[in-house]
């Protein structure tokens, strides 16, 4: 069988260790949770009501546990309502990783990537460039399992450096 981007996902979660993914299923996601199925139970998910109560639960684990916390959530909505639950982590300068699904697009343009031009959205924070964000932004969008190490590798910088100091 051929290996996914949710297989790769999966795989590399839990080689930093996430014992736990808190969160609600929707289309944007379905392949992680097909591969979480398939990982054999080396991540247990935590079905919630809601995806905010899901960034709650993911927030309180990193708080009690020490461990990176791990939440996920479909696109649009869904990926909306994770944020008070992650401001709630970043609080207690608390790690907590949310993952959110995107639906297939029918363009090809990378369009998360068009926030750039409005003037009241900050810039993109230092460390990272807008050309590696096009890249990140085109590489999630066309769902190319080759590209899903630069991906992981990725986040796990931005965490590294929005994340002072390393817990076990």
């Amino acid at each position: 069988m051929t290996v996914t981007v949710g297989d790769f996902l999966v795989e590399r979660l839990s080689q930093w260790g996430v014992t736990r993914i808190f969160g609600y299923p929707g289309d944007g996601i379905n392949g992680v949770f097909g591969a979480l199925s398939r990982a054999g139970g080396k991540i247990e998910f935590v079905q919630s009501r809601h995806e905010e109560m899901a960034a709650f639960m993911a927030s309180a684990h990193a708080k009690f546990t020490g461990e990176l916390g791990v939440c996920i959530a479909t696109s649009g909505p869904g990926a909306s309502h994770l944020i008070t639950g992650l401001y709630d982590a970043r609080l207690d300068h608390m790690p907590v990783l949310a993952i959110v699904g995107q639906q297939a697009l029918a363009s090809e343009v990378p369009v998360v990537i068009e926030f750039k031009t409005d003037p009241n959205v900050p810039p993109l924070p230092p460390h990272i460039k807008l050309e590696q964000a096009k890249k990140f932004a085109s590489t999630l969008l066309k769902g190319d399992p080759d590209e899903a190490g630069v991906i992981v590798q990725t986040a796990k910088q931005v965490l590294g450096t929005v994340l002072p100091g390393k817990r076990k």
